[in-house]
């Protein structure tokens, strides 16, 4: 037992800094790990202590260590997983974490903690990005993008962050308007790193041992959206809408009915989100590049020369067209594109 450990896990807890920067100098064993509160750095996260989390880095801390007691809050993660899964509330500590990994990893640097690192912690550490898109800000997934130099960097069931990140609120998320307050930071993100909109999905790359987490062979993250997660989510709501007028007509169950009438209103209210909102907007995006193309042939690079017939068509003309194929493509077109 480490004497120090227990009191600087209860001076993090009453959010007495100025003890716990004095009892971080101390420790014996920086990662010590008590019964109940598990590591100084799981504390420090989950306390939002930024500046003991720092000194706790600076001394060796195991930002992968996962926790002892199985009753914990966070049981199954380590302090930067933690860290990642609360959200923009601890985002400066999310900077100071994923810094940390930065520092540690780059050149080939060995540390005695990244001498300790797993094959199994390397995977979460290549899954920095998924979650920091998925739960925190733009700026700390911009944080994580700058230490992979890659927009689009695939966890173990091949998805890029942006294919992880709008499956999974497409799929399981109740409320429209954290839909719509997630979804505007993702299209945020996109408009920063555009290459994420046309990175597929290859089936064939998962690992064998796991299961396939798209019912495509490839597909692009709107594509897995449009026709997987919002077909899903429609048939669950008819299946709900069936169960309900059961549950109606039999006269003993109408609690139970008010509850699915309110789940079939909230996932409603999400898929029309998806469609009319979230899905035009990805979409247009994604045909930004081949409008542009269309449009340079006007300028005078391209268009000056007369045999190219499109010149003479204004950039508003243009528009115009470029529109009309847009809202005709079929269902069968849109999905051979996007898919």
């Amino acid at each position: 037992m480490d004497l120090f450990g227990e009191q600087l896990l209860q001076a993090i807890k009453d959010k007495n800094s100025r003890v716990a920067r004095s009892l971080v100098a101390k420790l014996a064993d920086v990662n010590f790990q008590c019964l109940s509160r598990h590591s100084a750095l799981h504390s420090a996260v989950l306390h939002g202590d930024v500046e003991v989390a720092a000194l706790l880095l600076a001394r060796g801390a195991n930002i992968m260590l996962m926790p002892r007691n199985k009753t914990y809050e966070n049981k199954h993660e380590c302090p930067l997983m933690m860290a990642l899964k609360m959200g923009e509330t601890r985002a400066e500590m999310q900077q100071l974490l994923i810094g940390s990994v930065h520092r540690q990893l780059a050149g080939g640097q060995q540390t005695r903690s990244t001498r300790n690192y797993s094959k199994q912690d390397l995977i979460k550490l290549g899954t920095i990005p998924h979650y920091a898109m998925l739960y925190s800000t733009p700026a700390v997934f911009s944080r994580a993008i700058a230490c992979h130099s890659d927009a689009n960097p695939r966890n173990i069931d091949n998805m890029t962050p942006f294919m992880h990140t709008i499956r999974e609120v497409a799929n399981f998320e109740k409320d429209v308007d954290i839909c719509r307050f997630r979804m505007r930071q993702v299209i945020e993100q996109v408009d920063q790193y555009p290459e994420m909109l046309w990175a597929r999905y290859h089936r064939a790359d998962v690992q064998r041992s796991r299961p396939f987490f798209s019912e495509k062979v490839t597909s692009t993250g709107l594509g897995m959206v449009v026709f997987e997660c919002v077909i899903t989510r429609c048939e669950r709501i008819s299946v709900d809408v069936d169960e309900c007028n059961r549950q109606i007509l039999d006269g003993t169950m109408f609690n139970s009915a008010l509850l699915l009438q309110q789940r079939v209103q909230r996932d409603s209210e999400v898929v029309q989100f998806f469609k009319l909102e979230f899905i035009p907007q990805i979409f247009s995006r994604m045909m930004q590049p081949m409008y542009l193309a269309l449009c340079m042939a006007t300028q005078c690079r391209l268009g000056k020369d007369p045999r190219c017939a499109i010149r003479v068509l204004h950039s508003d003309v243009m528009h115009t067209i470029f529109l009309v194929l847009l809202h005709t493509l079929t269902t069968a077109e849109m999905e051979h594109m996007l898919c």
